[in-house]
């Protein structure tokens, strides 16, 4: 029964019901669904917070499948809701993929030990394409055009400029080269066109940060592997910088994951999420490329649910947010988009005020299966505490990945039983993850894995460093080869991933000798097939040796 007088949620006066609107400012308090929540958020798999009423609330799963817009100004609870739907969603054992412009998920990730990757360890070949190299080099370009004309002011290349662009794009994809070939293929395909020098100049000075750049740091040798288990890419140190360079990447990370995603699937199987929406979607930008609301209505039918944030929906391109069945909007002050927050809510327009009222953690919500908005107090996930002995260890493992167990032990001081404790604590807590490193002699070296970074090729250059160091060789490391011993000697780290003999065929170009040293045994069986004359394989323990006797033979200083 409804009680005799309430708060008008328009006006915040105190008015009678029985008339079924509100008698200061005349808003149809019956159209007001936002009092309390209807009966269908009270089922729910993914719990989100409390009603007005103080009865949980969240969303089915087959919901978040429908895709989310997470609407609202800064500070009043949009990062904290997606956190607490990316946690209680991850706990029903949906994989999530977090695409963090400002690098404010870390916390989460360590919480729920998912893998937490800083954009430059990307490490991928974006002209590596998936499918047919014709129809993704057109896309590429596409990209390519649209992202980077705006900050020249352009809306299109001349039709000399696209030409020169498109044919370089298709070569360079056809053999899976980089952005300096590109800058190359600019010059090639200019010539014997009028002014073709022009051409090839405004080219290059368009797009040579892709080669030269601090974005240049990602590019390399691997592929991108998205849907094999959950993982959170912290932007934040490339959109610091440049927000079109992380549009770049955030396009070619969702392209994969379509590519990826070939089954079909009533069910969520994967939530993705995107921050700062309007940097990736903005209104009236890509007209012609691929675009997020082609990756909404593709993955809608193939288990894969896209959850956004955005300050200024007014700002979203318009069809992405027809194609969103669910509506979150917390605080919002500017009218042109509480005008439409109130409309995609369904609400009457009289709704502003109430938008401009909400507190911090307050957000008016429509779901997929609810009919009518209603109010929200957002819950705060609730993150595993862990043990001073176990944040102790946590904390050493952070500043000294590659040290032994023994000497770790006696560094923090503890007995062989507080330290299986302290490590079982992290691992059940999926904070890290134990790994094996192959040396050649005695037991594998015990590691951890912690935040998605994998130490055993960092184990196996510092292991590889130390050792030059006391040999007294000069060295150099780089991205490739991982270690240069005075321009003759080629080192590669091998951990059993990313091992092709293109690689070795370009390093024995440069190289007089390479040598290949794997830190597991599945690279080592893998390496016995490159082995020869000039590729020589080596564990860590066998290096030494086989260092002293090149450097007698090559006569190394």
């Amino acid at each position: 029964m409804k009680p005799l007088y309430i708060v008008c949620p328009v006006c915040g006066r105190i008015t009678a019901v029985d008339t079924g609107y509100c008698r200061h400012c005349k808003s149809p308090i019956g159209e007001l669904g936002f009092l309390s929540a209807p009966d269908e958020a009270r089922e729910y798999d993914v719990e989100i917070g409390f009603d007005s009423e103080g009865s949980r609330v969240g969303f089915k799963l087959n919901d978040l499948a429908k895709h989310t817009a997470v609407l609202g100004i800064t500070g009043y609870g949009k990062t904290t809701f997606v956190k607490k739907l990316v946690f209680e969603t991850f706990k029903r054992g949906i994989k999530v993929i977090v695409l963090d412009w400002e690098g404010e998920y870390r916390d989460i990730a360590d919480a729920l030990g998912i893998r937490y990757l800083n954009i430059f360890d990307l490490k991928f070949n974006p002209f590596k394409p998936r499918g047919r190299s014709f129809d993704y080099s057109e896309w590429l370009t596409d990209v390519l055009k649209q992202i980077y004309m705006e900050e020249y002011g352009y809306d299109i290349l001349s039709p000399q400029m696209d030409y020169v662009l498109r044919r370089s794009v298709h070569r360079v994809v056809r053999s899976k080269g980089g952005f300096e070939d590109l800058l190359e293929y600019f010059s090639i395909f200019s010539k014997g066109l009028p002014s073709g020098r022009a051409t090839a100049l405004a080219l290059k000075t368009r797009f040579s940060r892709l080669a030269y750049g601090r974005i240049s740091d990602i590019w390399g040798d691997g592929e991108l592997e998205l849907t094999r288990r959950s993982l959170i890419v912290d932007l934040s140190p490339l959109s610091r910088i440049s927000s079109s360079d992380t549009r770049f990447i955030v396009f070619l990370v969702l392209r994969k994951l379509a590519g990826e995603a070939r089954w079909i699937e009533d069910r969520l199987r994967i939530l993705v999420v995107i921050e700062e929406a309007e940097e990736i979607a903005g209104r009236g930008r890509w007209v012609k490329t691929w675009t997020l609301t082609s990756f909404l209505l593709r993955m809608r039918k193939r288990g894969i649910g896209l959850v956004f944030t955005a300050h200024s929906p007014y700002l979203i391109d318009r069809s992405l947010l027809k194609s969103v069945a669910n509506i979150v909007a917390f605080r919002i002050l500017d009218l042109d988009d509480a005008v439409l927050t109130c409309s995609l809510l369904g609400m009457r327009k009289e709704g502003i005020l109430r938008l401009a009222s909400l507190k911090v953690g307050e957000a008016l919500i429509r779901t997929a299966n609810t009919s009518s908005c209603f109010l929200v107090h957002v819950k705060m996930p609730e993150y595993t505490m862990l043990s001073k002995a176990a944040e102790k260890l946590l904390e050493n493992i952070m500043n000294e990945p590659y040290i032994s167990i023994r000497c770790r032990r006696a560094k923090l001081g503890m007995t062989g039983t507080e330290y299986s404790r302290a490590e079982a604590e992290l691992v059940k807590a999926k904070t890290i993850d134990p790994v094996y490193a192959y040396t050649g002699r005695g037991r594998p070296v015990k590691l951890y894995r912690y935040r998605s970074i994998n130490p055993l090729h960092g184990f196996g250059v510092y292991r590889v460093r130390k050792m030059l160091d006391e040999i007294g060789l000069k060295y150099r490391v780089s991205r490739s080869p991982d270690i240069e011993v005075e321009e003759k000697v080629a080192i590669e780290i091998e951990t059993g991933t990313n091992i092709y003999p293109e690689k070795y065929e370009e390093l024995l170009k440069k190289y007089k000798i390479v040598i290949a040293v794997p830190v597991t045994l599945e690279a080592y069986r893998i390496l016995g097939k490159y082995s020869s004359n000039r590729i020589l394989v080596s564990t860590l323990a066998g290096l030494r040796k086989l260092i002293r006797r090149i450097a007698k033979t090559e006569k190394l200083t």
